[in-house]
């Protein structure tokens, strides 16, 4: 009898022991890492990030990268990419891209120089977004999106003739004074000491828009330049120099004060942000000068402009 209860008490405590191994196993498997059959453990330990850059209608978007915290991506196409395996925290991603004649490193965009010294006068247009901070939650997809933001400002430089100067000049250079060469990309201010740029003008013809009333909706010859810069900062010693080649071998040289011109800073008249972005694709500012040079030809003038009033042998207006 005393054999039979205690089989009876062995086969009891198999079947307890049984039983609560089954529910340990069942608890056990409410963990995905447990369950490898049906969870993979890094994804569900990591997660995703999907960044999508935007741009405005019309733009063609170029290569440009991601920077995820101190991470680089280069997209040579496309718009969105979908970084996998992320741990969970947060992260600081922002977009830009490198164009001809833009140099990034430390922060900074700048533009590249000359072989002379001077500041590439027409670099490709730069695109930089905001920086946003955003949260990679473990095992949950996140999105996000950056507009893509332009922030060269484009000049166009039209310096208007009397009708007839045009056959006087053989070639018109000049050279503009203060253009800040960097933006600082977290702060998004130009920054730098400010240089030069050189300037060649072609010649062209336009409607006359100027001070002269005699003028007034003709066409004119004209010289002009288009030119791309972060800022020009106008100073009482920064110049905007023309040197006007004649068809007689003489050469005129003009020059004024930037702030004659410009008065005040580009990025304080037409300041850049989110909300306020450059039009893209980009639409020239016009900076028109009268430059009347058939009297300077003639007297041989060469000298400097103040404040842009008549001078003696010739005529210079700007409006």
């Amino acid at each position: 009898m005393a054999m039979k209860y205690k089989f009876y008490y062995i086969l009891l405590g198999f079947m307890v022991m049984t039983a609560m191994s089954s529910c340990i196993k069942d608890q056990l498997y409410i963990l995905p890492e447990d369950d490898p059959d049906y969870f993979d453990p890094f994804e569900w330990k990591h997660s995703s990030l999907t960044v999508r850059t935007i741009w405005d209608e019309g733009v063609t978007p170029v290569p440009h990268g991601i920077m995820l915290n101190e991470d680089w991506t280069e997209l040579n196409t496309g718009t969105e990419i979908t970084f996998k395996g992320l741990p969970a925290q947060t992260y600081s991603v922002y977009a830009y891209n490198t164009p001809p004649g833009i140099k990034v490193e430390q922060g900074k965009a700048t533009v590249t120089a000359m072989p002379d010294g001077t500041l590439n006068p027409y670099p490709e247009l730069f695109y930089l977004s905001p920086v946003v901070e955003t949260n990679v939650v473990r095992g949950t997809p996140s999105e996000v999106s950056l507009p893509m933001i332009q922030w060269l400002h484009e000049l166009k430089f039209t310096f208007n003739m009397w009708p007839g100067d045009e056959k006087l000049i053989e070639s018109i250079v000049g050279k503009l004074g203060g253009v800040v060469p960097s933006l600082d990309m977290n702060e998004k201010i130009p920054t730098g000491e400010t240089t030069s740029i050189n300037l060649t003008l072609a010649p062209t013809t336009v409607t006359y828009h100027g001070s002269d009333p005699d003028l007034q909706n003709q066409e004119v010859p004209a010289y002009t330049v288009t030119v791309r810069v972060f800022d020009i900062q106008p100073t009482t010693n920064t110049t905007l120099d023309l040197e006007l080649s004649t068809t007689d071998g003489q050469t005129i040289t003009i020059s004024t004060l930037v702030e004659k011109v410009i008065p005040e800073p580009i990025s304080t008249t037409y300041p850049i942000s989110p909300e306020s972005p450059v039009p893209s694709p980009t639409i020239p500012m016009d900076i028109d000068i009268d430059i009347f040079i058939k009297d300077m030809v003639n007297g041989s003038f060469n000298g400097t402009i103040v404040n842009w009033n008549d001078v003696e042998n010739g005529v210079i207006h700007i409006r």
